[in-house]
């Protein structure tokens, strides 16, 4: 039981540390921030602020094209990607915060929920339609 109390209390501390620092780059005011989801690459954090806006913010955790920044990579790629109407609004990156020891991006958060190849098909089809209508970016 001791560890459990202890991941708790870590986790408490990590929101609180991401949360500080949404407010010190006076990026998010009043955050409040939930853990959403972490894959092998990245950890990603529901923000919600006082005025009731929603965020994404994801900590980098490496990459898997071997980039030495990945987030300024995931940012530009995003930004590239906004007209399509169907990806995440980026609006701040850090590619080494003080606070973190890996790269740190701000995005909108889009409610729903993930896409299921076996019966979402369709859907897939339009949203990756819609992101190969936009030219690669030079950026990139």
């Amino acid at each position: 039981m001791q560890s459990v109390n202890q991941t708790e209390e870590t986790s408490a501390i990590n929101l609180r540390r991401i949360e500080f620092f949404l407010d010190s780059k006076k990026w998010v005011r009043d955050a409040e921030a939930s853990f959403l989801a972490a894959g092998e690459y990245n950890e990603n954090y529901h923000i919600a602020s006082s005025d009731g806006r929603q965020f994404v913010f994801r900590i980098n955790r490496g990459s898997q094209l071997a980039l030495e920044n990945q987030i300024q990579y995931e940012y530009l790629a995003l930004e590239s990607l906004s007209s399509s109407g169907v990806t995440p609004q980026p609006f701040f990156f850090d590619p080494a915060p003080n606070e973190f020891d890996a790269g740190v991006l701000l995005m909108e958060f889009l409610p729903g929920r993930a896409l299921q190849y076996e019966t979402d098909s369709g859907k897939a089809a339009i949203v990756f339609s819609k992101t190969h209508q936009i030219p690669p970016s030079p950026a990139l």
